[in-house]
């Protein structure tokens, strides 16, 4: 059996790293971007917990399910003037009703 070393061929080892490159680096922003909503979820619940006392399994639920970082970073704002859990739960439900409709802005200011 022949082993070919594609990397070692001049147009087909320069185009597989550049791909390799590329997919490392896609892979690389796409793991930071998630990174970054995981922690922005945490602080989240981390601070409803705080303030409120016990978070509800839904809410916590309703929290994960959101991805935009823009949205969770509005969410955290109100949720430090919000005087209740309930008051945060009603901006969840809003923020899910925008977010199914593609209107995150609407709720994030």
């Amino acid at each position: 059996m022949i082993k070919v070393e594609w990397e070692k061929l001049p147009h087909f080892g320069d185009a597989m790293k550049a791909k390799k490159k590329e997919a490392w680096q896609e892979g690389r922003e796409e793991g930071l971007q998630k990174g970054g909503v995981l922690a922005l979820q945490d602080m989240l619940i981390e601070l409803l917990n705080i303030q409120f006392g016990h978070v509800p399994g839904k809410t916590i639920h309703a929290v994960q399910a959101i991805q935009s970082p823009r949205l969770l970073k509005a969410l955290v704002r109100k949720s430090l003037k919000a005087a209740s859990l309930s008051e945060v739960q009603k901006l969840l439900v809003a923020s899910r009703t925008k977010t199914n409709g593609r209107h995150h802005s609407a709720n994030a200011r």
